[in-house]
């Protein structure tokens, strides 16, 4: 995850004419799931929410959605073992 040098406060900072809350529901019409993380990144010039959400298979992907046009971008796997999948777990084994 690129800041291209710019703290979370001046990222924050960055003009978007697309709300996280719709990267959100980008990511999440996409497979039944739940949001593990969402935020906004500065990458190579470019402005892009970065969207966490694990599935009920509990695989866990990355969506990259355009801050300015709403745009998905990419959507990866992420590493089977993360620590974001071990925490999921816990959780759902307290339910």
């Amino acid at each position: 995850m690129s800041h291209d040098g710019q703290d979370k406060a001046s990222v924050a900072n960055l003009a978007t004419s697309v709300a996280m809350k719709e990267a959100i529901k980008t990511s999440t019409t996409q497979l039944p799931c739940k949001v593990l993380e969402a935020e906004l990144e500065s990458e190579n010039r470019n402005v892009l929410y970065e969207v966490e959400i694990v599935n009920a298979a509990v695989e866990i992907r990355t969506f990259e959605i355009e801050a300015q046009s709403g745009k998905l971008l990419s959507s990866e796997p992420e590493d089977e073992e993360g620590p974001e999948k071990s925490a999921f777990l816990k959780n759902t084994e307290k339910s």
